[in-house]
């Protein structure tokens, strides 16, 4: 798909090899202060998308698939509205007290206050 995209913009794709590929489950980072993260496969916005969830802050960091006050695009190759529900469906259930988005729109960046989380994700699946 990016390699279509890049070719419509006339720009040469990059080319590079991943060290490691993430998967659903638990990501320990760090050696000294270590902090283990949840991954989750939240497809919808593309096929790969992927939020970390770190249980021990609730902190929920969630790229292109929910901002403040709206959802990620599903109009690109390889989006899809159903699925982009069912992850969303599924991060609504964590408990989490800050969300932080992959970049801030029109409405805001990070939601912060389980309260106002919650009322987010209750707000975001109006779109859906």
């Amino acid at each position: 798909m990016g390699e279509k995209l890049h070719s419509m913009l006339g720009v040469e794709i990059p080319r590079f090899e991943p060290l490691f590929y993430l998967k659903e489950g638990n990501l320990l980072l760090g050696t000294k202060n270590k902090a283990e993260l949840q991954v989750f496969c939240t497809p919808g916005h593309s096929p790969g998308s992927v939020c970390f969830y770190w249980p021990e802050n609730k902190i929920l960091i969630t790229g292109d698939v929910v901002f403040y006050g709206s959802i990620g695009r599903t109009d690109f190759s390889g989006g899809s509205l159903s699925l982009l529900k069912r992850s969303i469906d599924r991060l609504s259930q964590l408990d989490v007290e800050c969300l932080v988005p992959g970049h801030s729109t029109e409405f805001g960046d990070i939601v912060k206050g389980k309260p106002n989380v919650e009322r987010n994700f209750q707000a975001v699946k109006l779109y859906l």
